[in-house]
């Protein structure tokens, strides 16, 4: 994990498993206006690593505001099945999601919110715009691998 602080910013970069030995759950944020948490290099969580994420995101006052970006497909399953997972002032700002071809070759799109997605606000419903077909690097065309109402639970804080 790396981490830089610039005044009240915190960027934490992650790496590797969320599980029980994530360096991310001894941190403690200390007069933060802002934490943004870069997960591209996340490749798995566990129950465990669920467990103490939620832990760790209640320590961080209501009034900073938690950014998570790059997320891969694994956190955003989990945002949108486990109560909790992201709080209410956190914002999912970019997450990879699944698309596959007819032969079976996958690939990930990055999503960003903005474009393919903007949460629900000032009574309006959330936006969503996916593509409906990609191109991989052969060529390929690719469709998504995924249920669009089921990634996008998360938009609607409740």
């Amino acid at each position: 994990m790396q981490v830089q602080q610039n005044g009240s910013t915190y960027n934490f970069s992650l790496e590797g498993p969320i599980s029980e030995k994530c360096p991310l759950y001894d941190y403690v944020i200390t007069g933060a206006k802002e934490v943004i948490i870069d997960m591209k290099k996340v490749t798995f969580i566990n129950s465990i690593g669920v467990k103490n994420w939620i832990l760790w995101t209640l320590k961080v006052p209501e009034s900073c505001k938690l950014e998570l970006i790059n997320c891969p497909f694994v956190i955003i399953n989990q945002v949108n099945m486990v109560q909790g997972f992201l709080p209410k002032h956190a914002r999912i700002q970019s997450f990879l999601a699944p698309y596959i071809s007819e032969s079976g070759a996958e690939m990930n799109h990055l999503c960003q919110r903005g474009q393919e997605y903007q949460y629900a606000e000032n009574n309006q419903p959330p936006q969503v715009n996916f593509p409906k077909s990609l191109k991989n690097e052969k060529g390929q065309t690719c469709e998504p691998d995924f249920v669009e109402a089921k990634i996008t639970k998360f938009l609607t804080p409740t």
